[in-house]
């Protein structure tokens, strides 16, 4: 994967966030800017849950004690839970602390290091503004916590510096988690193997391809591949081998399908049917093994640390390979894993043995743009924010790239109908003007 981007806090496990500084340090709009909505408690909503007012502090005792046990709950099921409140007081963030170890999670305190004028220009702005008497009196608890914290028993704490009265930080929820990562992309449909298409496809979008299989884009593009590599085409190994290599340059991401999943538990030494074209990437893959020894092992790492899905372009962009639920966006737990592998099937299975799939892309209403793949479609057509561009190359469809965040199609027909298992009318070539 390409370096991370420096001030990147990863979150890999379920984590008790606690935010401190004085009002108006910028907590909440760092709470907004890098968490989901669901994951932020705060003490004002609390309050305003009480009373329809954040500020009222009659209601304070026990705006708290619901603020404690929405974090004690949310910990408990393994959700990720930012604390958002001032936690100057000590026995406010030993409170708080309780709870996580309790809930056997882990605790990071944020301390935001701002300057008190700054809060003092800031709160002024606010609507309901606590005033510079309350800030100041503040900044005394804030240098006493200051002292304090770096005795109490946290999983870590981290001080946030300010930047021109901004505390500066990115959040990784986990390794689908790039939302730093801004693209332009060019995203790749469902490649089965169609290697000739794909680095033709390539070369219409503006790749170059050097003698070690390098690849450049003059205007620093990136692709995004929307998993299943392998499998029913022609060239799957050779797929996979390009895809890794790419992606380990940083000039590529990707996420697994259901058919990369499947070859992952066969390198695992899982009994797995060798059906639906496995069987061909299987004995490719055993061929290019003794070619090269230690491919296998690089496959296998490939595919099982690869992210769930990919939350791109500051979380205006979600590439998932059977899509996914607007609730799931942030989250990577065995649900939202089903989902993005197989899609949103119900268990049950349609008379031809395969799965029966409910239509969420006709209930999504996300403002992140969902591109996905895994049921080829004749075209690609954006339906409420998404798109899936897998238009069945391995069939004798298309190939489809969508370029982001321009969303303009490219496509290229196949070369030949690799696997006549399925009947895709390819319909009229997608391409823009700059082919």
């Amino acid at each position: 994967m390409p370096p991370e981007p420096p001030n990147l806090l990863n979150i890999t496990q379920p984590t008790l966030i606690v935010l401190c500084g004085v009002s108006g340090c910028g907590k909440s709009s760092f709470a907004f800017d890098n968490f989901l909505s669901t994951q932020i408690v705060s003490s004002d909503t609390c309050r305003a849950i009480l009373s329809d007012d954040p500020a009222n502090q009659s209601v304070s005792g026990r705006a708290f004690e619901l603020f404690h046990w929405i974090i004690g709950q949310r910990l408990r099921r393994g959700y990720t839970t930012v604390a958002d409140s001032t936690a100057l007081a000590k026995r406010a963030r030993m409170e708080l602390l309780r709870i996580a170890r309790d809930n056997k999670r882990r605790a990071i305190l944020l301390v935001f290091e701002v300057g008190l004028s700054e809060c003092i220009r800031r709160d002024a702005l606010r609507e309901q503004p606590v005033g510079q008497i309350v800030i100041y009196a503040q900044g005394a608890k804030f240098r006493q916590a200051m002292r304090d914290v770096q005795t109490e028993e946290w999983d870590e704490v981290i001080f946030m510096k300010s930047t021109q009265g901004e505390a500066t930080m990115q959040v990784r929820l986990g390794s689908f988690d790039l939302r730093y990562e801004r693209g332009p992309f060019d995203i790749i449909g469902d490649v089965h193997g169609c290697t000739d298409e794909l680095l033709e496809l390539l070369s219409i979008l503006g790749y170059t391809l050097d003698d070690n299989s390098d690849i450049s884009h003059p205007d620093k593009r990136k692709l995004v591949f929307v998993g299943d590599l392998g499998d029913r085409g022609p060239h799957n190994a050779d797929a996979f081998a390009l895809a890794m290599h790419w992606v380990r340059s940083g000039r590529a991401f990707y996420t697994p399908g259901n058919h990369c999943n499947k070859l992952m538990r066969y390198l695992k030494g899982r009994n797995v049917t060798q059906s639906h074209g496995l069987d061909l990437t299987i004995a490719e893959v055993e061929a290019r093994e003794k070619r090269k020894p230690g491919f296998k092992a690089q496959l296998h790492d490939f595919i099982s640390q690869a992210p769930t899905y990919l939350w791109l372009d500051g979380g205006k962009l979600v590439v998932a390979h059977g899509g996914i639920k607007r609730g799931m966006i942030g989250r990577d737990d065995r649900s939202v894993q089903t989902m993005c592998l197989y899609g949103d099937i119900t268990g049950k299975s349609n008379p031809d043995g395969t799965p029966v799939r409910l239509d969420w892309a006709a209930h999504y209403r996300g403002d992140a743009a969902i591109v996905y793949g895994h049921t080829p479609t004749p075209t690609p057509e954006w339906r409420n924010n998404t798109i899936n561009i897998d238009q069945g190359c391995v069939f004798g469809g298309r190939l489809t790239a969508l370029r982001w965040p321009e969303r303009e199609i490219v496509q290229v027909k196949a070369r030949a109908t690799y696997d006549p298992s399925k009947d895709i009318d390819p319909g009229p070539e997608v391409i823009d003007d700059k082919r």
